[in-house]
């Protein structure tokens, strides 16, 4: 009865499934057998046929096997015990009474029936091929007189007989049917789940998780729809590409709760401003575009960029505080502009940009002459080429940790420039600068190698063991480049790091890539031995096909995702689904952005498998990170080897002081 009970498993093996509704009846079978060989029993005695109730003593007998041969874990050669048991009586007495007027005939067809339904092919086979032989056999020599069975009017005998017979197969069909029931009504219930994911997995991929609005994706196809429109009509398509003023400080002061709740009425404003045609995207952050369809002139575009700017810096309420942030707005036209969404988007960030540059809260269009952020990133460009001969760079690491042991098991490197004169820079101001330079190879190469330097001295020193894996952001520039298989290779081979402990995350928009070579590239890598992970998943294109295609083995949910699953039931489910569908595939899933124990312990809940994020520690340089590991060394020995989520946050004050 248990295994008719168990809820079907997706991974469970079609064989399992099928096998556990044979057998799963089996026992109750028997019991009805035996009670109804027991009645035929004591009616045969009190009628005095003694001969016939010894015959139905010794099936009884028989049929005792059948636990037996369960109980030993053979539950196959019980079904065909059982079945072979039964129909060789059957056959006896067809031959030994009335032939083919004898009541055994009525259980020919419950045999075949029983034996299809829990037996093997061949046995049902068997079944089916011995009745017709023996039904013919019988005929055969009643017509030909080498045996006539001599027929007799029917009396309690009889009538003890067929209604056994019929109780009993009618009692296995109902069980039967049941089970058919039982099995089919789990079977729709995980269809409805299986269609419930794949419905939030389309969502996923088409929206923003935090807004509900359309993402990159989505906005793509709208956009391209839009230009079709407008060029059977002769109109134009408005991009306009929004990015939110000084939005780190919302975030800097209330925290990214508060963040998220100012983007979301953000994005309410935005869609009030727009007609029902027009469309409106989050593309991640604090950006948007706005896409307006079939327009002909430049007042309905200034009109809707004015009340868009009108609307965003009107007070937004959080807490007890009310909020004021303005907006910089780029406008780009097609097919003025552009005729394809890339380079629309592309005029339209450059006009924001711009507009930022001029003084923010206002709209410009896009025009050839706004070279004012060129120039800046060629300032930053000339410092990149000083910053890497005189080794400006530094790694940091910030520690990623295995939610279900609490061990430290990987480390995400993330690179830090130390200007003699502007001081820290971030990522953030070079990083563009130095992909669209080139430069991002050979400072990619450079914070490849010393990474996997430095865990080949962790692993020397004891550190790390050698499940430790150390991350490495990948440009797509090093990709288009062509070289990047060669200087993994050669990376690996000159730190003596092993392939499976280098990790290389990649964005989203690399695997969508079309080209030949990214994709070679992405397979040999895995034929090596490196691991692939998916940075910052759900604020992109979201594409969920690629997983599987080129072999990713780690998924890193982005903190946007991360930081309301607390709160927002949406956020915990779409977690939860991301989660799901990368046990499915096989694929390990890292939460960013953890901030506290009680985020933590609800993704280990849901069955995430890592996490980072500074409720353990913030990105250290070498020399921390040395003590933050010694540290987390020392408390899983003071924890019997066993260290727990709190054990491992317990040093993170004194090892996870910023830098």
């Amino acid at each position: 009865m248990e295994d008719s009970k168990r809820p079907l498993s997706a991974g469970a093996p079609q064989r399992d499934i099928t096998e556990g509704y044979r057998f799963s009846r089996l026992t109750t079978v028997f019991w009805a057998l035996e009670w109804s060989l027991f009645a035929l029993f004591i009616v045969q005695v009190i009628l005095g046929r003694y001969d016939l109730a010894a015959v139905l003593a010794g099936l009884a007998v028989a049929l005792c096997c059948i636990p037996i041969l369960k109980k030993l874990g053979r539950p196959d050669i019980a079904v065909n015990a059982l079945i072979i048991i039964l129909t060789i009586p059957v056959f006896g007495l067809m031959w030994m009474h009335k032939g083919l007027h004898d009541e055994a005939v009525i259980a020919i067809p419950a045999l075949i029936l029983f034996s299809a339904v829990v037996g093997s092919r061949w046995l049902f086979m068997a079944v089916t091929v011995s009745s017709i032989f023996t039904v013919f056999l019988i005929g055969l020599t009643n017509t030909t007189g080498l045996h006539v069975h001599e027929l007799s009017p029917g009396n309690l005998t009889t009538a003890s007989f067929i209604i056994v017979i019929l109780m009993v197969t009618g009692f296995a069909v109902w069980l039967f049917a049941e089970d058919m029931r039982e099995s089919m009504n789990r079977l729709s219930r995980e269809i409805e789940r299986v269609n419930e994911s794949q419905f939030m997995i389309r969502e996923l991929a088409h929206h923003d998780a935090l807004t509900s609005l359309p993402n990159r994706l989505l906005a793509r196809e709208q956009f391209e729809h839009a230009l079709a429109v407008s060029q059977r009509n002769g109109t134009k398509v408005c991009l306009m590409f929004m990015d939110l003023d000084d939005f780190k400080h919302v975030n800097d002061s209330f925290g990214h709760q508060g963040g998220d709740e100012f983007l979301k009425e953000t994005a309410l404003r935005l869609m009030s401003t727009v007609r029902a045609t027009d469309c409106v995207s989050r593309l991640g952050g604090d950006e948007f575009l706005i896409i307006l369809e079939s327009v002909d002139d430049a007042e309905l575009m200034t009109s809707v960029a004015s009340k868009i700017l009108q609307e965003v810096k009107k007070p937004v309420s959080i807490g007890s505080s009310d909020i004021v942030v303005t907006a910089s707005i780029g406008i780009a036209i097609a097919p003025n502009d552009g005729e394809d969404f890339d380079t629309i988007c592309r005029q339209a960030d450059i006009a924001m940009y711009h507009t930022k540059d001029s003084g923010r809260n206002n709209y410009h269009f896009f025009n050839e002459k706004m070279h004012e952020r060129v120039q800046d990133r060629l300032n930053i460009l000339s410092y990149l080429y000083e910053g890497l001969s005189q080794r400006q760079f530094e790694l940091f690491y910030q520690p990623k940790i295995d939610l279900e042991s609490g061990r430290v098991i990987g480390a995400e490197a993330l690179i830090r420039w130390h200007h003699p004169t502007r001081g820290l820079i971030a990522p953030a101001e070079f990083i563009g600068v130095a992909e669209q330079s080139g430069l991002i190879e050979e400072m990619g190469s450079w914070a490849m190698e010393e990474a996997c330097r430095y865990c080949k001295q962790c692993l020397d020193l004891g550190l790390v063991d050698s499940g430790f894996t150390m991350a490495v952001n990948i440009s797509p520039v090093q990709f288009a480049r062509g070289s990047i298989t060669k200087v993994v290779s050669d990376v690996l081979k000159k730190s003596g790091l092993d392939a499976d402990q280098l990790e290389l995350e990649l964005t989203e928009s690399l695997l969508i890539d079309n080209s030949t070579s990214i994709k070679r590239a992405l397979l040999q890598l895995r034929r090596m031995g490196v691991e692939l992970a998916i940075d910052d998943f759900g604020t992109g294109y979201s594409n969920l096909g690629y997983l599987k295609a080129f072999e990713v083995s780690v998924l890193k949910i982005d903190r946007s995702f991360i930081s309301r699953i607390l709160e927002a039931e949406q956020s915990r489910i779409l977690v939860e689904a991301i989660i799901q569908v990368a046990s499915r595939l096989n694929i390990k899933v890292v939460a960013e952005g953890v901030e506290n124990q009680k985020m933590a312990e609800a993704l280990s809940m849901l069955g995430c498998d890592q996490a980072q994020g500074y409720y353990w520690s913030r990105p250290l340089n070498a020399m921390k990170f040395e003590k933050f590991m010694r540290n987390h060394q020392r408390d899983i020995r003071r924890n019997g080897g066993v260290p727990t989520l709190r054990a491992v946050s317990s040093k993170r004050a004194d090892a996870a002081t910023p830098s």
